[in-house]
């Protein structure tokens, strides 16, 4: 029996593309390079006076994650938008404001 195709999910890389490890008594972020295939240490945080280095190093990786998925969202947001105005019969205050979200999300997502 033929084994049924498996269907392309999304690289880990691209779920969380970047992610935090401690190492040698040092928290590196680590990001996904396209250049070599595979996760590269792009800055080390070490312990200081006054703030953690681990909590530093998961603000920093939380937030570039967080802005990966939200302008994944702000796409996906576009694309329905510009259904909606496909439409025949959307009443006019509904394509206005259709029209309105649509050049804000175009806006956010150009940033």
């Amino acid at each position: 029996m033929p084994r049924a195709a498996k269907k392309p999910g999304k690289p880990a890389y691209t779920l969380e593309p970047w992610s935090r490890v401690h190492q040698d008594g040092v928290w590196k972020i680590e990001a996904y390079s396209m250049a070599t295939g595979k996760r590269e240490a792009i800055a080390e945080i070490r312990q200081s006076a006054g703030f953690s280095a681990e909590g530093v190093a998961e603000f920093i990786v939380t937030t570039v994650n967080n802005l990966e998925k939200e302008r994944q969202l702000i796409g996906e947001m576009i694309a329905a938008l510009e259904l909606c105005l496909e439409c025949e019969g959307i009443t006019w205050e509904a394509e206005h404001d259709a029209e309105i979200a649509l050049r804000h999300a175009r806006a956010a997502n150009a940033n």
